[in-house]
């Protein structure tokens, strides 16, 4: 008997008669490596109320360096409907679908069957998965909709209560007892919805996982909240953290899950700029404090600080990979030429150690001086645009999205930049990474961000971007300034509310 793909437990006797048996072969013959689990395939059928048009697309298989690696792409027909298969899925895990204004989370089995529903013009709160392994999708988009959803008014609430509280203990009080709210829904969840077991412990380590992220985050959000509490803000009881977390046992399955990488990342950066600049504030790189970590022998001794909290697996590699990532953005170039040999020493996972050397190389690639990677995608009128057209102007480039809060920020002040330099020789270059044209035409019209000096291109594969990838854009929204002859001048250039980029421009028209 079969329990959502989990072989239902044998009767107690049977238990002890097959350890007997299964101890006496062992002696009898040497154990054979366990077979690795057979693909099967996955199909997602769907209706969709008012289809907008555009390609529905369900990606899967996300790597340990956060990557989706595979995807699969339909459009619904006139009356709405359409099917996605992924031909051959090895093991359980995260899938994103995206079908609206922001992705949806999956969890997918090998060998699932699933139906979904929605209306695109309510999404996501319409939609509804049906069939035998609906369960845990439908868990995942109810969790979205009690926790995170900004449309949540309960949730709002919560959000101020953490704004208004004035010390770094009692946001922890607060998170912790978000935490145990989040447990028992999915403890109630379960007991109405049977779940899969490898999927709830899934959830269980998602809660957990999240709580750790508000923990590495609540230092700086109660610094730059309370200043008669930075100092108590400023460092994290790191030894406590691993105690709840005991990031020594996370199994290596688990290393591909979202709320894990985003750990793993937060922790690294806490260590090495003892505060979590980088998520909180979305300052560019040279507008941030210095690390605390300088130099070979320092960060080799931030590496094994990683490697006694994670002990000696692949969650340590991955943790160590991000510090080593975090700290070659962060000196450029110049750091990256001395790292090549800490990379090799300090990174034993393939995977790992071929992305830090692709970085490291990328990097030499973009340095002040370099031409800037090529630049040719369609406008948002249609017509072909490249980044060779504006040689003779200084190109302020922007990349960002639809659905990032902070890019939207910057709308009122990118306006009054753009005004300041009408009719001069600055061009404003906008690339958006919106996956879905609906979106990005929505968010240029809804924040009037087209203007006689601006052109706004869009390469639509979010992270995977090539245009991203080309310049190293890990987060949004980022911002560089080429010269007049299209030569990379400030890769990490400040943002159009800091008045330093006006001045950077002005100086920038004069070389």
């Amino acid at each position: 008997m079969l329990y959502f793909g989990v072989q239902a437990p044998v009767a107690f006797m049977d238990k002890w008669v097959y350890a007997f048996l299964g101890g006496l072969l062992a002696m009898m013959h040497p154990m054979a490596p366990a077979a690795a689990p057979l693909p099967k395939s996955v199909v997602l059928t769907g209706w969709a109320q008012h289809p907008d048009g555009e390609d529905i697309v369900l990606r899967y298989d996300r790597s340990r360096l956060g990557k989706w690696q595979h995807a699969v792409q339909a459009r619904a027909t006139a009356d709405g409907r359409f099917r996605l298969s992924i031909p051959a899925l090895r093991t359980p895990g995260e899938a994103e679908l995206d079908i609206g204004s922001e992705p949806a989370l999956l969890y997918l089995h090998p060998g699932d069957v699933l139906q979904v529903s929605y209306d695109a013009e309510n999404y996501p709160s319409s939609m509804r998965f049906k069939g035998a392994a609906a369960n845990p999708c439908n868990y995942l988009l109810e969790y979205y909709r009690r926790f995170q959803s900004p449309d949540d008014s309960v949730q709002q609430m919560r959000q101020m209560a953490l704004k208004i509280v004035p010390t770094l203990q009692e946001r922890r009080r607060l998170a912790t007892e978000e935490r145990t709210r989040q447990l028992a829904f999915l403890k109630s969840y379960a007991a109405a919805h049977p779940l899969p077991a490898p999927f709830r412990q899934y959830a269980r380590r998602a809660i957990q996982m999240q709580w750790a992220s508000w923990q590495l985050m609540l230092p700086l959000t109660v610094k730059y909240a309370n200043a008669h509490d930075a100092q108590a803000a400023e460092k994290l009881d790191f030894p406590s953290l691993n105690a709840q977390l005991r990031p020594d046992l996370l199994p290596d399955t688990a290393l591909t899950e979202y709320q894990v990488q985003q750990v793993l990342e937060l922790y690294g950066n806490n260590l090495l700029f003892n505060r979590s600049h980088f998520f909180a504030t979305g300052q560019p790189l040279d507008e941030r404090e210095p690390p605390l970590v300088s130099g070979s022998q320092a960060l080799a001794q931030l590496t094994a600080q990683v490697r006694a909290a994670f002990g000696r697996n692949m969650s340590a590699d991955l943790a160590v990979g991000y510090v080593l990532a975090k700290y070659i953005q962060r000196n450029g170039p110049a750091g990256a030429e001395a790292l090549l040999d800490m990379v090799q020493q300090h990174t034993r996972d393939p995977a790992v150690l071929q992305a830090l050397t692709s970085s490291v190389q990328h990097h030499q690639a973009l340095k002040a001086g370099q031409p800037a990677p090529t630049i040719t995608l369609v406008d948002d009128r249609g017509k072909k645009v490249s980044l060779a057209d504006f040689k003779g102007k200084v190109v302020y480039l922007d990349f960002w999205a639809s659905w990032c809060a902070p890019c939207l920020a910057e709308a009122p002040a990118a306006a009054k930049l753009r005004k300041h330099f009408v009719g001069r020789d600055v061009l404003f270059l906008c690339v958006s990474i919106d996956s879905r044209e609906g979106a990005w035409q929505k968010a240029l019209a809804a924040y009037s961000l087209r203007s006689s000096n601006t052109v706004h291109l869009r390469d639509g594969g979010e992270w995977e971007a090539a245009t991203a990838q080309a310049y190293l854009i890990g987060s949004v929204p980022s911002y560089i300034i080429i010269g007049r002859d299209g030569r990379l001048m400030h890769l990490n250039a400040p943002r159009p509310s800091d008045a330093k980029t006006t001045a950077l421009l002005e100086k920038a028209l004069q070389e």
